[in-house]
């Protein structure tokens, strides 16, 4: 991914079906860009499959990174912040 996720929603169009489609296992990783300000980037690494839950129970990137409590400073694993599970169930379709 690119800092591009910024700008859309993951509860737009059919983002998380087509990401639940994709074949998935356990050495799968998504990549995410994330913009500090205008020079400076977070780097953000997590399994696949994290990533497909976080989707399905969050609106947007900025929201899983607030919702995973990310610091600005932190034990950052292979150069990158990472996001693990999500702790709380996914976002129903009525939400």
């Amino acid at each position: 991914m690119s800092n591009a996720e910024q700008y859309f929603g993951y509860d737009k169009g059919r983002f998380r079906a087509n990401m639940r489609a994709l074949p998935l296992d356990e050495s799968s990783v998504v990549l995410h860009t994330h913009a500090i300000d205008s020079t400076r980037y977070h780097y953000i690494w997590q399994d696949a499959r994290t990533y497909v839950d976080w989707a399905d129970r969050t609106k947007s990137i900025l929201t899983m990174i607030q919702e995973a409590n990310m610091p600005i400073r932190g034990k950052l694993e292979h150069g990158a912040w990472r996001i693990s599970a999500p702790t709380a169930p996914a976002l129903t379709a009525q939400q």
